[in-house]
């Protein structure tokens, strides 16, 4: 049980990490000069 509950908290970090990483792309699509 353990180990599953580890391996959730990974799937959904790595979600969260992905949603990041997909804003911070959309951001930088939509307005590139905030970036410099």
């Amino acid at each position: 049980m353990k180990i599953r509950l580890t391996f959730n908290f990974e799937t959904c970090l790595q979600r969260e990490i992905h949603a990041h990483q997909i804003a911070y792309l959309i951001k930088m699509i939509e307005a590139p000069d905030n970036l410099l």
